[in-house]
């Protein structure tokens, strides 16, 4: 009933990888992990709208929709968008302790005074004061 699903997911997660490769960038667990999640909620909420705009018809218009119930996907969907916001919350705040603890992450921009964290909000990776990161990002 899933593997539908899943399989779509991990379609998305080939591109994405395919993509890093062809860049020659670096395959983060974030990249991988936000991806899937990502990819699993678009595929159920698709999967819901199908059900719900089709109603009885749904199964005839595509057999996999006969397994699967409005009420099962609302739950599927909500576990994905929890997990998520979680796992993109968890991304912030890595990106903003290495910012804070002058780790490679946080000088991945500039290595010698700036970088943007994850919601482009400039890190000084210099321990300097506040005043003096605003100058050094602008």
């Amino acid at each position: 009933m899933i593997i539908d699903v899943l399989t779509l997911a991990i379609g998305f997660v080939l591109r994405a990888v395919a993509g890093a490769v062809a860049v020659n960038v670096e395959i983060s667990r974030w990249l991988l992990v936000c991806t899937i999640l990502l990819a699993l909620f678009m595929a159920l909420a698709k999967r819901r709208h199908e059900i719900v705009l089709l109603a009885d018809g749904a199964a005839s218009h595509r057999p996999i929709l006969g397994e699967y119930s409005a009420y099962l996907l609302d739950q599927m969907i909500a576990v994905v968008t929890a997990s998520t916001l979680d796992r993109l919350r968890l991304l912030h705040d890595q990106s903003r302790d290495a910012g804070k603890f002058g780790t490679p992450l946080a000088r991945a921009h500039d290595s010698r005074s700036r970088s943007t964290g994850f919601f482009g909000i400039c890190i000084s990776s210099t321990g300097a004061t506040a005043a003096a990161a605003r100058r050094s990002c602008s």
